[in-house]
This record gives structure tokens, C-alpha cells and sequence, in this order.
């Protein structure tokens, strides 16, 4: 069954990325045990992702902005950033590809933001990450922990000045 990827399609993604506490909704391509993960991920301003990589010879992760605009941010083993892109479906950077092991976040700079992530598969919940330690968990921010709120909020703002 072809899969279309269209303005409908976009907007109902972003409009459920809206409604949840996590600021962001993915809409999958593949099955889970695919060899190439391919999905859509709409984001929102405040999304918030934790810093993290993912591990393996082949352990790539394209991102290609299809509406609005996010940064990437690298950093090294000791949490000190690296570098910061802006990606915007406008350009002139649309999009990245990052090498595994590479320590990386994102931010959402404007709303309804959509971008094409494709990366190796198959996917297996719990194993595709490797957190970076001294960044708040995306659970203590969402369940109301409030210096890991006020530490996530602070985070974003840098995040996005880097990316402006």
C-alpha cells in the first residue's frame, strides 16, 4: 500500500502534537521491526528532548524539515555543546544527517514544526538511546518536578539562541 505524504496529513499530525504533554507526535512509515525507521515528527515550542545518541556501527539519524523550523544541538561526552544548526523548511539548511554516537538534541523554533527522520531500524523500545547524564529526564519535567521544569525551560532558551 503506497503511503502519501501530504498537507493533511501534516496538519493532523501537528494538531495531535499539540494536544499532548510532550509537545510532539511521530506518525511511523515502517513497522517497528523494519530495517529502516522511517516517521514524521511534528514538534511544538517547549518540546523538550533530552539529550542523547544512539549507538552502533550504523547508528545514523537523518532529519529533513518538511514545515517550520528546529535546531540540532551536538555536545561531547561531558554535556560541553559542540555545535548548533539551524534547519528550516525556508533554508538554507533543510536538513542533517548526524553520525551514531553522536550526543544530540533538538529544538522547535517555530510552531507546527514537521521534520522526516529516518535512521536505522528495527526499532527496540528502551535500547535505541544513551542519555547524556546532567540533563533533566523528559519524565521529572512532565510529572511536575519543578527545578527540572525550570531547568528544561532554561535549557530551551539556550538551545534556541544557538540556533537563531
Amino acid at each position: 500500500m503506497k503511503k502519501i505524504l501530504n498537507d493533511a496529513l501534516l496538519a493532523s499530525v501537528c494538531a495531535e502534537a499539540s494536544k499532548s504533554p510532550r509537545l510532539r507526535r511521530n506518525h511511523n512509515f515502517h513497522r517497528h521491526e523494519e530495517a529502516v525507521q522511517r516517521l514524521l515528527n511534528a514538534v511544538q515550542p517547549g518540546t523538550y528532548v533530552q539529550p542523547h545518541k544512539h549507538e552502533g556501527i550504523a547508528a545514523f539519524e537523518m532529519f529533513v524539515v518538511l514545515q517550520g523550523a528546529l535546531g540540532c544541538v551536538t555536545f561531547d561526552e561531558t554535556g560541553r555543546t559542540t555545535g548548533a544548526v539551524k534547519l528550516s523548511a525556508r533554508g538554507p539548511a533543510r536538513g542533517l544527517e548526524l553520525p551514531g554516537e553522536t550526543f544530540h538534541t533538538i529544538v522547535c523554533l517555530e510552531p507546527d514544526t514537521v521534520f522526516l527522520e529516518l535512521k536505522e531500524g528495527p526499532y527496540v523500545a528502551g535500547a535505541a538511546k544513551n542519555w547524556l547524564p546532567g540533563y533533566p529526564d523528559e519524565l521529572s519535567a512532565l510529572q511536575g518536578d519543578a527545578s527540572a521544569k525550570k531547568r528544561v525551560a532554561e535549557l530551551l532558551a539556550e538551545w534556541s539562541s544557538l540556533c537563531r
